[in-house]
């Protein structure tokens, strides 16, 4: 049995040479074994598991999958699988082998849904910054429209270039920082519900939470950096007549 089987059944005990009784037989217990994955690599939680002989004939009754059988070698060869259903039917002819391949096929095999769900999410990601570069190019470039009066008296005034766009900037990153900490907030909180999908990695990732947004303000300020030097180069005379 594996560790989660032992701990449930016999607490703060040694499981070994215990008994147990299982489908109305009564089995011994030689070995505790570490938990593993039952079904998938997601699993958030520790399926207890009850390993019984492999020539036991109850072991294969009743289930539809039949027994598993699993080999180490030391050459890693995609062909070994071939090799042993080769190897089995010489053994039985009659034997139905169904599928016969290597654990990393397996793996791979097991991770099509998640890295399909993570692919589909990654559009979906590379779309919304797209359309917040968009929208953040949008804010900034009406807001320079409307300043257009207020940014031209303060060049007539003395402003220089450079200042206009440092504050045209930094309107643009104040107004990607609140929406940073909006999304920061709302991805920590739906975390969770995605976390069954994520393999190998936290829900909340720190490297994930810390460069998204990085790449985030970067990307807002690089669409805010065409209305500013636009704002910069701005003529003070024509504005001002415009108005």
């Amino acid at each position: 049995m594996n560790q989660e089987l032992a701990r449930r059944l016999y607490p703060d005990q040694n499981a070994l040479g215990r008994h147990v009784l299982e489908g109305g037989q009564r089995a011994r217990i030689v070995g505790v074994v570490a938990n593993s994955k039952y079904r998938m690599l997601q699993e958030s939680g520790v399926t207890p598991i009850l390993y019984r002989p492999i020539l036991d004939t109850y072991s294969s009754e009743g289930s539809f999958a039949g027994l598993t059988l699993i080999a180490r070698s030391s050459h890693d060869s995609p062909s070994l699988g071939g090799l042993l259903r080769q190897r089995l039917l010489k053994r039985d002819p009659e034997l139905v082998v169904n599928l016969a391949g290597t654990m990393q096929s397996h793996l791979q095999a097991s991770m099509f849904l998640p890295r399909l769900a993570a692919s589909l999410f990654g559009v979906c990601g590379g779309t919304g910054l797209l359309i917040a570069s968009i929208g953040v190019y949008g804010v900034i470039s009406f807001a320079v429209a409307r300043r257009a009066r207020e940014i031209g008296i303060r060049m007539t005034l003395g402003a220089q270039s450079s200042q206009v766009m440092k504050m045209v900037l930094g309107h643009g990153a104040a107004v990607a920082l609140v929406g940073i900490v909006i999304g920061v907030t709302g991805g920590l909180a739906l975390a969770r519900a995605a976390a069954s999908l994520i393999y190998g990695a936290s829900a909340s990732d720190p490297v994930t939470f810390t460069s998204v947004p990085l790449v985030m303000l970067a990307v807002a300020l690089f669409a805010t950096a065409i209305p500013a030097r636009r704002a910069a180069m701005l003529d003070p005379n024509q504005t001002l007549r415009a108005e």
